[in-house]
């Protein structure tokens, strides 16, 4: 009886391009991770294909295209990919000088005999209400099958409905500045409250809601997840 072996082949460093909103695209460089449930992989012939592939734009057809082409140069059945990244916007700091935030990104593709699975998410930071005090934690918007190509469709959905706003301090005034423009911040009930009441059909078929937090002495990390 044959045995199946789960293989991970993570950390491999990929420039590429994304497209941004608009026009034009940005350079960003993705951090790569193949991982597949078979007796062997071909872990070379995935590279060469993750390689060849570089510095190209990463937009869902190509995506499409890389997980198809590993497959088949894995000679598997089944694989998945994952590509997580840093998107720089253009920000305005506290003290409303221009500056940049790096919004991390990721992608999600999942191959099994011929069906496509497509993912694309963005997480924030997000000040979180616990115990009487604020922590820091994370917001992170997941969505399958997206109807909508940017990551600054779902930022603007998650800013909207979360109220979170996003200043990078930059400077000493910065800091002095920031506690006037920042938002009070929610508990994670309230964050998963405002969210899974507020409309995503705009952002695709089904969307994963992950608020998590740690506390202010990191003993412990609190996530909780929906799917709506």
């Amino acid at each position: 009886m044959s045995k199946s072996v789960n293989t991970r082949l993570g950390n491999i460093r990929i420039p590429f391009y994304v497209m941004r909103r608009g026009k034009g695209h940005i350079d960003v460089l993705g951090n790569v991770e193949v991982s597949t449930v078979q007796q062997s992989l071909h872990i070379y012939n995935i590279i060469e294909v993750l390689v060849g592939c570089a510095k190209t734009v990463w937009d869902r057809g190509q995506l499409v295209n890389i997980v198809k082409l590993a497959a088949k140069a894995a000679k598997v059945s089944s694989l998945s990919l994952d590509v997580r990244f840093l998107y720089s916007l253009d920000r305005a700091t506290p003290t409303y000088k221009s500056t940049f935030f790096d919004l991390s990104c990721l992608y999600n593709v999942m191959y099994q005999r011929g069906t496509i699975s497509y993912n694309m998410g963005v997480e924030v930071p997000a000040r979180i209400k616990m115990g009487g005090g604020i922590s820091v934690g994370k917001v992170k918007v997941e969505v399958v099958d997206p109807s909508v190509r940017s990551f600054e469709d779902i930022l603007d959905y998650i800013q909207k409905n979360a109220g979170i706003r996003i200043y990078p301090v930059n400077s000493s005034d910065d800091i002095l500045k920031l506690p006037e423009v920042v938002d009070e911040g929610m508990s994670i009930e309230d964050y998963f409250k405002v969210l899974k009441q507020s409309g995503s059909k705009e952002l695709g078929k089904k969307v994963t809601l992950t608020v998590s937090s740690t506390d202010i002495y990191h003993m412990y990390e609190i996530e909780r997840v929906f799917i709506k």
